[in-house]
């Protein structure tokens, strides 16, 4: 009778295998990541203008997008309705109860079809003005209690006043 020597089966080969498709797969991820840098974060602001994500306190993100909704509730309006109008429809910022003066407690009058809330607590959130015309809605702000002489770029610019913008960026979605 003849006798075979059966060797155990040896995974050492596989284990290399696989260890070597790993680094295979990890040295791909990381020259892909390399040569795809992330994109820029932010996009350039014009000197005038702040980004409403990151520069604006708590309150004021509050009235921003509480202005925003009421711009796209009256786009249709043949005249924008007076801020007791708004109060009474229900809408912030202009409902004078707990969240209104928790965000300022801004009194809101309508001039040359633009809505200007001067706050009564410029440390919580700025004095702003939501101004609507054919290209668009703008808020613009202003840390203190104080009404623009006039509502047009240049004076607004020229008295301190800071355009709120939405930057989407890539890192935004993510």
């Amino acid at each position: 009778m003849h006798h075979q020597i059966v060797r155990p089966a040896g995974a050492e080969r596989e284990t290399s295998m696989v260890v070597l498709a790993a680094a295979v797969i990890l040295a791909g991820a990381v020259a892909w990541i390399g040569f795809h840098p992330a994109a820029e974060e932010t996009a350039a602001l014009a000197a005038h203008q702040l980004d409403a994500r990151t520069a604006l306190t708590p309150a004021e993100q509050g009235l921003f997008a509480d202005l925003r909704i009421v711009a796209e509730e009256i786009a249709g309006d043949a005249a924008p309705p007076s801020p007791d109008a708004l109060a009474e429809e229900g809408l912030p910022p202009f409902v004078p109860d707990a969240s209104w003066q928790a965000r300022g407690g801004h009194a809101w009058v309508l001039r040359d079809g633009a809505y200007i809330g001067i706050t009564s607590a410029p440390e919580i959130a700025g004095s702003m003005i939501l101004r609507m015309d054919a290209h668009g809605t703008e808020i613009w702000l202003k840390r203190e209690a104080e009404a623009p002489p006039a509502l047009d770029d240049t004076s607004l610019i020229a008295n301190g006043w800071k355009e709120a913008v939405s930057t989407f960026t890539a890192g935004v979605t993510r």
